[in-house]
């Protein structure tokens, strides 16, 4: 295993500096939520995204994938389109761009605009080195299980363009989840052990992304870990971390947070 010093670590340090170190094609998996349009301080700290998403593309393994969490800023009336750029520049490392995804928040902040709707979702871009190698797609109940909604009607184009009739088959109880995925933001227990953090993501959120792409005993990095979300689920569905952070008042507490998760997990032993 490569990297192995590194490996279920908070490292407080600049993510440039040990992504530069980590070793190439050996991570599975990164979830991250960068500090984007300086929304966030970072007490003097620099975003610099282009050396992050072409040293991202450097350490992630072939089919391996990325979880890019960024919105935009409205700034004098106009939305930056920061996310769609940096998409593009992932786009142009190398990365397939392969779905865009929303993190829709069921709770979100009350926001006043001028002749504007208030904004309630975030993009979460999903990146791919080449073609994604491990997929679990998340499924859900069907409105209709069981039913027959009625037959098709088709063109057969090898044919003559002869239309046919072909009787549908009964709906099925499950179906793959849509792309727009919604949570409550910082109101369930475990995502409250994050409130020190400015603008930290559910645990569920982290939690249905490991569980798609990625299978126990793979590596999953974030290179700006803020409160530890990502890590936190990681060790919780048995999956290595590593976790970067140049604050380190946020190194400090999220080590603080895996700590206590711990000695949550070894109480529920000893209870069983």
């Amino acid at each position: 295993m490569k990297n192995t010093k590194y490996l279920n670590k908070i490292i407080n340090d600049d993510c440039i500096k040990i992504l530069d170190e980590i070793s190439e094609n050996s991570i599975d998996l990164v979830i991250t939520s960068p500090p984007y349009d300086n929304l966030r301080s970072y007490k003097g700290y620099k975003f610099e995204f282009e050396k992050i998403a072409k040293l991202l593309f450097k350490v992630v393994k072939p089919g391996g994938v990325v979880v890019w969490v960024v919105g935009d800023a409205t700034i004098n009336g106009s939305e930056t389109g920061t996310s769609f750029k940096q998409a593009l520049f992932f786009q142009s490392t190398g990365f397939n761009l392969h779905d865009t995804m929303i993190f829709k928040k069921q709770n979100p902040i009350p926001q006043i605009y001028r002749k504007r709707y208030s904004n309630e979702f975030e993009y979460m871009f999903v990146f791919s080195k080449g073609v994604v190698k491990t997929h679990n797609p998340i499924m859900v109940n069907t409105l209709h299980a069981g039913l027959k909604l009625g037959s098709t009607t088709y063109k057969n184009y090898s044919r003559h363009d002869q239309k046919r009739s072909k009787l549908a088959n009964p709906v099925k109880n499950k179906k793959i989840k849509g792309n727009i995925w919604q949570y409550v933001v910082g109101k369930k227990k475990e995502d409250q052990e994050a409130k020190s953090h400015s603008a930290p993501f559910p645990c569920q959120l982290a939690e249905d992304h490991i569980l798609s792409w990625s299978k126990k005993g793979d590596v999953v990095l974030d290179p700006m870990c803020g409160s530890g979300t990502t890590c936190r689920m990681a060790k919780i569905l048995n999956r290595n971390f590593i976790g970067i952070e140049i604050s380190k008042e946020y190194a400090k507490s999220t080590i603080k947070r895996l700590k206590n998760l711990e000695k949550d997990q070894k109480k529920l032993f000893e209870d069983y």
